[in-house]
């Protein structure tokens, strides 16, 4: 009698653990990408930093850039800062306007990096 309840005891602990593994799916974890935000209606691009890139850099890596000659950012994906509106590309950084140059500023992976349009 002992033996059978040892047998009906180890079966169902098997059936458990099956139903266990058979149940429950491993976590998986997210990869991580590159996303950038483009809305052409609110005149606003956001993206990730990445370490060891600059800012400008990765803009151009992402879309149309263009720049007037002393290197200011004037369109982005053919959308002009219009100078009759007192507009201008401005590049903030975890939302605080950036005080150096986009191409100054070494983006690392936790940064988010926005240029939208401003008035002056």
């Amino acid at each position: 009698m002992n033996k059978f309840f040892k047998i009906i005891f180890f079966s169902v602990i098997s059936i458990v653990f099956v139903i266990i593994f058979i149940t429950f799916k491993p976590f998986s974890t997210p990869t991580s990408t590159q996303q950038m935000i483009v809305d052409n209606k609110s005149d606003k691009f956001v993206y990730k930093g990445q370490n060891g890139l600059d800012a400008l850099t990765l803009l151009k890596n992402k879309v149309k850039v263009e720049q007037d000659n002393s290197e200011l950012v004037v369109s982005i994906n053919s959308r002009k800062a219009d100078n009759a509106k007192h507009e201008y590309w401005a590049f903030y950084v975890n939302d605080k306007l950036a005080t150096v140059g986009p191409a100054s500023y070494q983006t690392s992976d936790l940064d988010i990096i926005t240029w939208k349009i401003d008035k002056y």
